[in-house]
């Protein structure tokens, strides 16, 4: 009896590190370049280029233009629209594209003292020629602390669901960071952030990024 107690609990403890074994963990680095113009009152244009390297940073894993517009209908509420075209590698070298279309609902909480509050309720829809459309749910808050100075820093967290997810299979990930933004001047910004983002639906893989993003605007 002990002999298969003891034999059993090896098997357990084997097993669970075969299982942590699986869980993958890739460190990538994101760069982003923007333009940014107000059409008219409240009304924004938007065009930013993505760079994105993974497999530790070693790899160009996805080229990515973005159109995007919004719209802030009140003080403290803002809708957009946008889309972008991912030229994609993965690991075995094969190239595909894909096509992303995506509508947001942010909201911006009233100032406390120095902490910013927001949200942002993003649906999109994704399509490509060898994988079968897919869509997300994403849900995102955000914290800024304004200092008085050029620096901004923050916090925030992003959970991403499939609407037609099996129950249960819903929730695919969460998205996690710090970061700090930079006002050069009234024109010109720089951010740098670094988040994480763990698997939910599968075996807790994790991405570690890197990102820097600078916007002009005019």
């Amino acid at each position: 009896m002990r002999a298969v107690l003891t034999a059993a609990v090896v098997g357990f403890m084997l097993s669970s590190l075969d299982a942590r074994a699986e869980v993958t963990v890739d460190n990538q680095i994101w760069l982003s370049g923007a333009v940014r113009t107000e059409l008219i009152d409240d009304l924004k244009l938007g065009f930013t280029q993505h760079v994105r390297f993974a497999n530790d940073a070693k790899d160009l894993e996805r080229v990515i233009p973005e159109l995007d517009v919004s719209y802030g209908l009140l003080e403290y509420l803002e809708v957009g629209l946008g889309g972008r075209y991912a030229f994609e590698k993965d690991e075995d070298g094969q190239r595909s594209q894909r096509l992303r279309v995506f509508g947001d609902l942010g909201v911006e909480a009233p100032a406390l003292g120095p902490i910013e509050l927001g949200y942002r309720l993003r649906l999109q829809r994704e399509t490509g020629a060898e994988a079968p459309a897919k869509g997300r749910l994403r849900n995102k808050l955000g914290l800024g602390v304004s200092t008085g100075t050029m620096f901004k820093p923050g916090a925030f967290y992003e959970h991403f669901m499939d609407p037609s997810g099996e129950s249960g299979h819903k929730a695919q990930k969460y998205r996690a960071g710090l970061g700090v933004g930079v006002k050069l001047s009234q024109e010109h910004r720089v951010k740098i952030k670094l988040h994480q983002d763990t698997e939910i639906d599968g075996d807790g893989d994790k991405e570690r990024v890197i990102s820097l993003g600078y916007r002009y605007s005019f």
